[in-house]
C-alpha cells in the first residue's frame, strides 16, 4: 500500500511539473504532501522554513523557466559554490569544519582533534618532485646494479618543499589555536619514543615540544593551561608533586565522566528501547499453530506481518469486508478483530493505521530513572490511532501466544513511549491504551 501511495505521489508530481513553474512545483510539493509541517516539527524547523522561503524568493525568472532536471543541476552547482543557503546553525549545535574554513571565525569552545596525524607533505612519495626555484627532481637509477636512489636535485627539492610545508602547517596551527574565545581542547596520541625525539611531524609533536623540559623536571609556570596524558601503557614517569599541578598523568583507571551516555545510541526505535527494559524478564514464546500447521520463528514472523497487513486494510467505520487474501491468515480472527476494534471508533474524527512517528526528546523524559538529559531520536510505528474530539485511543497489535498479564508486562514500556509520542503530537491526552492479541482475539 505504501509503495503504491509513493508511486502515485511521484506520478502526481511528474504530471504537475509539466504545467507548473519550478517555484510553483516546490510550493505544491510542500503544501500538498505536508512537507512544510514535517519541517516545522523539527527542532530548528522555523529557521529552516525561513531559509526555504528565502531560497524560493531568490529563484530567478530564467531558473524558474528551466526544465526540472536543468533546474536541479543549476541549483546544486550554485549551492555548492556559494554559502547563500547553508544550513542554519542551531544555538545548541556543533559546527564541524576544516581549519581553512574556520579562518576569521571564533567560537566559545573549540576542539582540535586528531592533532597527531602526520603532515600530508611527509606522506607524499612522488617519483618526480617539483620546486619553482629549483625545478624538477627525479630518482637516480643505477641499471648495472639495479639500484634506485634519490638524486641530489630531488633531495634538495624535498628539503625545500618540507620547509615550505612546515611553514604552512605552522600558519594553520596558529589559525586553529586562535579560534577559541574561552576554551580550547586539543587531542592527539604520541608514544614515549616520539615524545623524546621531537621531529615536528604533527601538531601533537609540535605542541608537546613546548612542554618537554617542564615534564622532565622543570617547574611549570602559568595557570591557564592543563596537560593531561592518558598513559594506559605505563610509558611515562611523572612525579606527582605540586610542581606538576598543570600536568596530569592518567593511567588505566581513567574513566570518561560521561561514559554512560555512549551506551545509548542517538537514533533509537521504540521496540529497541522496550527490549532493553524487558531483557531481564524471560518471556517464552510458544510455536504458533495456525490451520493445523506449526511454524518456526522465521515463518512465524512472516505470519505476524500478514496479520498486521490484513488488520491495516480493515475499514473500521464500515461493515466487515474481506479485502486481502493471505494463505497464512485465519480470516475468522480478522472478522472478530473488526467487530471488537470498531466498537472503539464511536465519536472518532480521524483514524490512522500504521502511523509513523519520530520524536527528538531528552532521554530522561523517555526512560524512567535515567539522568541523561541529552536529546535522542526515537522512531516507531503505531498500529492504530483513533482520534476523538478531546482525546485519543491507542491500539497495538500483537501476534503472540502470551497471556494478557504477560503481554501487559512485556510491552508496558513500549506502550508508554507510544502514549508519550502521541500526546506530544496531538496535544491531547491518550485516554485508553490497548493491546489487541490476534491469536486470542482479546482487547487488553
Amino acid at each position: 500500500l505504501k509503495i503504491e501511495q509513493g508511486f502515485n505521489a511521484i506520478k502526481d508530481i511528474y504530471n504537475s511539473s509539466c504545467f507548473l513553474s519550478n517555484r510553483e512545483l516546490i510550493s505544491f510539493i510542500l503544501n500538498n504532501y505536508k512537507l512544510k509541517y514535517y519541517i516545522l516539527r523539527k527542532t530548528n524547523g522555523e529557521k529552516e522554513i525561513k531559509t526555504l522561503d528565502e531560497f524560493l524568493n531568490k529563484i530567478t525568472p530564467l531558473e524558474d523557466s528551466l526544465g526540472l532536471a536543468e533546474f536541479i543541476e543549476v541549483i546544486e552547482s550554485n549551492v555548492s559554490s556559494s554559502g547563500d543557503f547553508e544550513t542554519v546553525d542551531n544555538d545548541d549545535s556543533v559546527t564541524l569544519q576544516t581549519i581553512h574554513k574556520s579562518k576569521g571565525l571564533e567560537y566559545p569552545v573549540v576542539f582540535l582533534y586528531n592533532s597527531s596525524k602526520l603532515f600530508s607533505y611527509l606522506r607524499e612519495h612522488d617519483a618526480i618532485n617539483f620546486n619553482s626555484n629549483i625545478g624538477f627532481g627525479v630518482d637516480y637509477y643505477d641499471t648495472s646494479n639495479r639500484v634506485k636512489t634519490e638524486s641530489l636535485t630531488k633531495f634538495a627539492i624535498r628539503i625545500a618543499n618540507n620547509q615550505k610545508g612546515y611553514k604552512e602547517e605552522l600558519r594553520l596551527l596558529y589559525v586553529a589555536l586562535t579560534r577559541a574565545k574561552n576554551k580550547l581542547f586539543i587531542t592527539g596520541s604520541v608514544n614515549k619514543r616520539e615524545f623524546s625525539e621531537i621531529k615536528k611531524t604533527s601538531y601533537t609533536n609540535m605542541l608537546l615540544s613546548c612542554f618537554a623540559d617542564q615534564i622532565q623536571g622543570v617547574k611549570l609556570e602559568g595557570e591557564t593551561f592543563e596537560l593531561e596524558i592518558i598513559d594506559d601503557l605505563g610509558e611515562f614517569e611523572i612525579q606527582n608533586t605540586t610542581d606538576f599541578r598543570n600536568v596530569k598523568l592518567i593511567g588505566q583507571e581513567f574513566k570518561y565522566k560521561d561514559q554512560n551516555k555512549f551506551s545509548v545510541p542517538f537514533k533509537n526505535t521504540v521496540t529497541g528501547i522496550n527490549n532493553v527494559f524487558s531483557e531481564k524478564s524471560k518471556f517464552e514464546i510458544q510455536n504458533i499453530t495456525t490451520k493445523t500447521v506449526q511454524y518456526d520463528a522465521e515463518n512465524r514472523a512472516q505470519i505476524g506481518v500478514d496479520y498486521h497487513s490484513a488488520l491495516e486494510s480493515l475499514d473500521l467505520l464500515s461493515p466487515y469486508c474481506k479485502n486481502t487474501d493471505y494463505s497464512t491468515v485465519d480470516y475468522n480472527k480478522i472478522k472478530l478483530a473488526h467487530q471488537k476494534l470498531s466498537t472503539l471508533t464511536n465519536g472518532a474524527i480521524e483514524i490512522k493505521k500504521e502511523a509513523d512517528f519520530m520524536m527528538y526528546v531528552p532521554l530522561n523524559e523517555l526512560i524512567v530513572g535515567s539522568n541523561i538529559e541529552d536529546k535522542v531520536l526515537v522512531q516507531g510505528v503505531v498500529d492504530l490511532i483513533i482520534e476523538k474530539e478531546d482525546s485519543v485511543i491507542l491500539v497495538d497489535y500483537k501476534f503472540s501466544t502470551l497471556n494478557a498479564k504477560v503481554l501487559k508486562e512485556k510491552y508496558a514500556e513500549q506502550l508508554r513511549l507510544y502514549k508519550f509520542a502521541i500526546e506530544e503530537a496531538y496535544k491531547k491526552p491518550v485516554e485508553q491504551v490497548y493491546i489487541y492479541s490476534i491469536n486470542t482475539s482479546e482487547l487488553i
